[in-house]
């Protein structure tokens, strides 16, 4: 740390080891206070900024850790100690400042040797934000300094996955394979990439990096790898193996409980039949946000390409804008749906405020030809009530795929980061489908004028009525070119990265029945739950 006129290094070094271990105890009142002192001293201190960000983050206080990331961030930018880059940029990433990391990114010379050696996490980092192009840029830099990385390869792959270089991503996730033949991450993301030619050529390779993994979560990939490889060359019996091991797997890493979640719908949903009557008003001729919503791997990908297509419609993906401007408004972090006790923060706080503050996240991703923007986040169907109320002007689309395929769609996809826990359970699925159904039903009559549900069957089986119908619910024109996906070169960061990049097809309704007897605990669920499977 820098010296200055009224603290040493020796001191400035002895406060930060107390503060850190002030933190690591849990005393958040103390540290915070030890922190402030090294700042009183030392104003530009970033990992002083970041350890406040992440005590504030661990008391609850969003508004008090977001600004300190941001501080990070400005404290970085002048002082130009590239050291700690990607520890700020993983911290702003926490509040979806995803316009500050590529700036934060792009500044800094990326031959710069402190660059360099952050150059597997900045890359992610700027494909994960939108800009592939840069990130191969970035990649080409670092390569020329790097010799045979495995996490540059499976950087680069990604990023040409995104773009739709399909072959040229399954080379380089070859190279991260060859250059690391254990990397349990590149093993699944190339299995779910493309397929083998001929059907079995991974296989071997698959089981001897299984035998040698130790972590639950690398055994939990290269099952799923596994499951991915087998049903594509029709040993089914086998890929139902590896896919329920895998899933036993992530059920003991993860854990998960379907009531709590139940509970916490049904609160929303209580809540906003007494919700206050407050709503924002629409003002002629303002942005448009297209809320594209369901279960994961229901379609919302296809339809997003289809919409996306519009010469006035931006996709900017799957945002986390939403959930973070509700907690800008109600200070505290939040997840959807809105725990219990925090929906009284929730409608007390003015639709206005959230409005504004979902419009500052999101302005960057229109243009000067744009009025409607595409936000994928599937979990925005469980603020539907709160986007009506502050965004009047917005359209919530929902799909709605057929039971079975589903929850068989959403159990054979392992998802990272631990999102959608309840996946690796059958019952677990049918519990979660049953829920999203109630909350379909009950947003289709109270939002009728915001809210429209979408078959994904009448999707794909007829894209062009349905393509259609959805652009006439958001006020937009329809060409039946848009309909033509194959044809869109637009990026996709979304697991169907690569399947979207196929024309339209009928080939997932019924996918399910090559397990049909072992799916059927699933289906009895359904049943009990009062849904025909």
């Amino acid at each position: 740390m820098p010296q200055v006129a009224t603290m040493t290094p020796e001191q400035l070094e002895a406060l930060w080891r107390t503060g850190q271990q002030q933190q690591a105890q849990g005393l958040l009142d103390e540290a915070r206070a030890t922190y402030t002192r090294i700042l009183a001293g030392s104003p530009r201190q970033v990992m002083v900024q970041i350890a406040l960000s992440e005590l504030e983050q661990r008391a609850g206080r969003y508004c008090a850790s977001h600004l300190h990331a941001l501080q990070a961030a400005d404290t970085m930018a002048q002082a130009k100690r590239w050291e700690g880059l990607s520890h700020v940029t993983a911290n702003l990433l926490v509040f979806d400042e995803r316009e500050q990391v590529l700036q934060l990114i792009r500044q800094p010379g990326w031959d710069d040797v402190r660059v360099l050696r952050q150059s597997p996490v900045l890359s992610q980092q700027l494909w994960l934000c939108g800009d592939q192009e840069g990130a191969l840029r970035f990649l080409d830099i670092a390569r020329k300094r790097i010799k045979d990385d495995h996490r540059l390869a499976y950087s680069r792959a990604m990023a040409l996955q995104h773009l739709g270089r399909i072959q040229q991503a399954t080379s380089a996730f070859e190279d991260s394979i060859r250059i690391a033949p254990d990397f349990a991450l590149a093993h699944w993301s190339l299995a779910y990439h493309a397929r083998s030619v001929p059907a079995e050529a991974r296989l071997a390779r698959l089981r001897v990096a299984a035998r040698r993994v130790q972590s639950a979560q690398e055994r939990a990939m290269l099952h799923y790898a596994l499951y991915k490889e087998l049903d594509a060359a029709g040993d089914y019996d086998a890929a139902w193996a590896e896919l329920a091991e895998g899933a036993s797997l992530m059920r003991g890493m993860l854990g998960y409980s379907a009531s709590n979640f139940a509970d916490d719908v049904d609160a929303m949903l209580d809540a906003e039949g007494r919700a206050p009557g407050r709503t924002v008003q629409a003002v002629d001729g303002a942005r448009t946000p297209v809320f594209v919503v369901g279960m994961p791997r229901t379609g919302t990908t296809l339809l997003t390409r289809i919409l996306g297509a519009h010469p006035s419609v931006a996709d900017a993906g799957e945002l986390n804008a939403l959930e973070h401007a509700i907690a800008e408004n109600v200070d505290r972090f939040v997840q959807m749906p809105v725990a219990r006790d925090a929906l009284p923060l929730l409608h007390a706080a003015d639709p206005a405020g959230i409005a504004q503050a979902y419009a500052r996240r999101t302005q960057a991703h229109y243009t000067a030809t744009t009025t409607h923007l595409i936000d994928k986040n599937p979990m925005n169907l469980f603020a539907a009530g709160t986007i009506a109320r502050a965004m009047p002007n917005a359209r919530i689309i929902c799909l709605v795929r057929g039971p079975m395929d589903a929850c068989y769609s959403n159990f054979r996809q392992l998802f990272q980061n631990g999102a959608f826990a309840y996946s690796y359970d059958l019952g677990q699925l049918a519990e979660r489908y049953a829920v999203f159904r109630r909350v379909v039903e009950r947003f289709q009559e109270q939002l009728p004028a915001n809210f429209l549900a979408v078959s994904y069957e009448d999707l794909v089986r007829d894209p062009l009525e349905t393509g259609r119908r959805a652009m006439e619910f958001c006020g937009l024109d329809f060409d039946p070119a848009y309909a033509d996906t194959a044809s869109n070169t637009a990026p996709s960061a979304t697991a169907s990265a690569t399947q979207i990049r196929e024309p339209i097809h009928t080939h997932g309704i019924g996918e399910w029945r090559r397990y049909e007897e072992r799916l059927h605990p699933l289906a009895t669920r359904l049943a009990e739950l009062g849904i025909t499977p």
